[in-house]
């Protein structure tokens, strides 16, 4: 039996989007695995080594909610267990910072509930190097890492809390 793939022209738009949020959601991760979210890093002891077969570790699902935001269509992907979701919009957000804050709080409100936030408005923090755009919450703090096309508009961000 085989399995014919698409060309990336066969594709639909929201297969594409899915596509690439997935893909976000995979690099972030990978990326939190090796920074360790600014905890210390731990160099492996001399003479030790760690093998395929130590650790298997148990594949959790991805959780996938839509959900609309003005005349956006958006798609959050997260995977269980995991402090950091994906966004996805359709069409792209766009180049208007009033829109792009707009969703970023209407995302915060349904992932994590009404009233968490202590400002309304995000600052510029910069992580390693990254500008990231952070809200100041009563609990905790926000922090989006948006990504856009080159004519401004926002496809995607990822989000997490700490």
């Amino acid at each position: 039996m085989s399995i014919k793939q698409k060309s990336w022209k066969e594709t639909t738009t929201k297969e594409k989007i899915t596509g690439v949020a997935v893909m976000v959601l995979v690099v972030l991760f990978a990326s939190k695995v090796i920074t360790g979210f600014g905890k210390q890093k731990q160099e492996p002891q001399v003479g030790t080594q760690q093998t395929q077969t130590e650790g298997v570790r148990k594949q959790s699902p991805i959780e996938q909610e839509t959900g609309k935001y003005l005349d956006y269509s958006y798609t959050i992907l997260r995977k269980e267990g995991e402090p950091i979701s994906v966004i996805s919009f359709q069409p792209f957000l766009a180049r208007d910072d009033t829109i792009l804050i707009g969703a970023m709080r209407e995302i915060i409100k349904q992932i994590y509930g009404e009233n968490r936030l202590k400002k309304m408005t995000p600052t510029v923090v910069n992580k390693d190097g990254t500008n990231l755009l952070m809200f100041e919450g009563i609990e905790k703090n926000y922090y989006f890492l948006i990504v856009k096309e080159d004519t401004g508009e926002v496809h995607s961000f990822s989000l997490w809390d700490k």
